[in-house]
């Protein structure tokens, strides 16, 4: 008998048909397998495919345009979970390495993630991704609102939880009813609005999965959506704090950032590694004379420190952290992009009004109505994660320093709020081991928003994740590397939070091997 250590439906199967003899041929009715699954009877699901795809170069049907096209051999089953969460989960017709992946999304999407899937069912993973209950692009906030102008609370619990949880609990179930067994192992990937629903697995539905990896988590949306909008507010209400008209300055206030601070880890490379030991200050940049290019005036000036600063409103409370330095290169992004979108966040789910103007926000009376309205389905700021630990549960998370559309902060922000938690009345010195022996966090420097920038972007979290579940191979550092044209130009070791990598003083610097991970001085 096998039994599933995780899982919301408890799976205890036969094992009439050992994994390894399925793993290494398919099976010889592989395709009659996957079609049985059309009649697979689920909880409150339909399903819609059952298909075995056993050609190469499948092309995902809907993907013609950005073709989404899958080399392995897997059977397709889709399903609708009541009313509305559509799913699908791929499975190995051979090779299945025994794991299952459910993937998260980004931003507001409502769409299966197909691009994911092909990359990890190549890979051997049964693998699955949802809609969440809805079809939208990533800044279409418009499908909230009912058709009696009232928020669809229903639409929004399942994009912000139940969605993802019900793909989970549904694909479980088919993997154990196609392979005979259940996945020996569970693992949810996701970076952004993917980051706050891997949060959301760990804080609500711990049974889910044996690991989960978190990469730059949207998971504070209330607050987080209001710091965007504070964005805005610094640089795009008034003419005169304008850090892109008539001038451009936003690369003069990147390069006196790095001159104050990309040499403290010893290697000047155009990346700072550990921003929160960087003593950079805007007013050095101020204009003595005419505005120029090489200067800032005093209100661009006061516009720049407030965005490294925390969002406050008029009471003086923190709503969320500001950008760090090294991140101004999107600050352009953050603008045009992520203002208007934090805009339509606060128009359509917190008030329900498309005339909402971004410039009447009031950062205590408006948060605190989104806290008390829409808060409660959408926030993943539950620092206790303890369900999640008993059962033996692996949580990393990952955050560019040099995000421009979710501060890094805010990363740091929740792992310290779950050693606080651990604490226990603990002295920290004891609280960070204990937190640490389920939950490790890794800042990237020079990584912009769950990837690019000038830093080293590119690294295994899976893998980690994996080795540290399934071997107790606990990560104390992710090497990561920077890959231009094809070509690995550097690499660097990620270290555990609060550690950081130092320069051993010999070495290549675009050698991981040349750097080590200590506290910070």
């Amino acid at each position: 008998m096998v039994i599933a250590r995780f899982g919301s439906i408890a799976l205890i199967v036969a094992a009439t048909l050992s994994q390894a003899a399925f793993a290494a041929d398919g099976g010889s009715d592989a395709a009659a397998r996957c079609a049985a699954l059309a009649s697979q009877a689920l909880p409150n699901t339909r399903i819609t495919l059952a298909q075995a795809i056993q050609q190469p170069g499948f092309t995902v049907p809907g993907t013609e345009q950005n073709p989404v096209v899958v080399q392995s051999a897997f059977c397709r089953v889709a399903g609708t979970v009541e009313p509305a969460i559509n799913f699908e989960v791929w499975l190995p017709l051979a090779n299945w390495n025994g794991r299952f992946q459910g993937v998260g999304l980004g931003a507001l999407l409502g769409a299966i993630q197909y691009q994911p899937m092909a990359a990890s069912v190549a890979k051997g993973y049964a693998v699955a991704s949802t809609d969440t209950g809805h079809k939208s692009g990533g800044g279409d906030a418009t499908w909230v609102i009912g058709a009696d102008g009232k928020l669809n609370t229903g639409l929004v619990n399942d994009w912000a939880h139940r969605g993802i949880h019900e793909m989970t609990v549904k694909s479980k179930a088919l993997v154990a009813a196609f392979y005979g067994n259940p996945a020996r192992y569970s693992y949810f990937t996701g970076c952004s609005s993917g980051g706050h629903q891997a949060l959301t697995e760990a804080q609500r539905y711990p049974e889910d999965y044996n690991g989960i990896l978190a990469g730059a988590p949207a998971n504070y949306w209330t607050h987080l959506q209001a710091g965007q909008i504070a964005f805005g507010l610094h640089t795009r209400i008034d003419p005169a704090t304008d850090l892109e008209k008539p001038i451009n300055k936003i690369a003069l206030v990147h390069e006196a950032a790095l001159k104050a601070c990309d040499a403290n880890d010893g290697v000047k490379d155009g990346v700072i590694e550990n921003p929160l030991k960087c003593d950079f200050r805007p007013a050095t940049l101020l204009c003595k004379g005419e505005d120029s290019a090489s200067c800032l005036t005093a209100p661009q000036v006061k516009a720049v420190e407030k965005i490294y600063a925390d969002a406050k409103g008029a009471d003086g409370k923190s709503v969320f952290p500001g950008f760090a330095p090294g991140s101004e290169p999107g600050w352009q992004r953050m603008a045009s992009i992520q203002v208007p979108w934090a805009a339509n966040f606060y128009r359509y789910f917190v008030f329900q009004n498309p005339a909402w103007n971004y410039a009447t926000l009031d950062l205590v009376k408006d948060v605190a109505l989104a806290d008390r309205t829409v808060g409660p389905i959408l926030n993943s700021v539950n620092a206790d994660l303890g369900p999640f630990a008993r059962r033996g549960g692996k949580l990393i998370q990952y955050h560019g320093w040099a995000d421009w559309g979710i501060s890094p902060y805010n990363s740091i922000n929740y792992f310290e709020s779950v050693v606080a938690h651990t604490n226990g009345g603990h002295p920290e010195v004891v609280a960070l081991p204990e937190t640490q022996k389920f939950h490790r966090l890794f800042m990237v420097p020079g990584m912009e928003h769950c990837r690019g920038g000038p830093g080293p972007d590119t690294f295994d979290g899976l893998g980690a994740l994996e080795n540290w579940v399934e071997k107790g191979v606990v990560p104390e550092q992710i090497i990561a590397s920077k890959i231009e044209a094809g070509r690995v130009t550097r690499t660097r070791p990620l270290c555990v939070y609060p550690k950081v990598a130092k320069y051993r003083g010999s070495g290549s610097t675009d050698e991981a091997a040349s750097f080590e991970c200590a506290l910070a001085e």
